[in-house]
């Protein structure tokens, strides 16, 4: 994750993208690297995201059911980024 904090850094020094958009991408790798951190970063799709998706034969059909079965809690990253187009 360092490498991509990076990247972010270097293209923000650029004037690649605007600090709005750096601040977005510093949140977004900090859900994703916290979730690694710990273990839980389970797959959890929307509303009808596997109708083409190239997981579906390593997830099965009925990802969609399970993510509700699944931690709450250990989703809400996932459900805050899902939110902050």
């Amino acid at each position: 994750m360092d490498s991509m904090k990076l990247f972010w850094c270097a293209a923000l020094a650029a004037g690649a993208l605007s600090a709005q958009t750096f601040s977005g991408a510093a949140a977004l790798d900090e859900v994703i690297n916290q979730a690694i951190v710990n273990g839980a970063l389970p797959a959890a799709p929307r509303e009808d995201g596997c109708k083409n998706c190239e997981y579906l034969p390593v997830c099965g059909p009925y990802e969609e059911e399970r993510v509700k079965e699944k931690s709450q809690a250990e989703l809400r990253g996932l459900k805050e980024m899902r939110g902050w187009r």
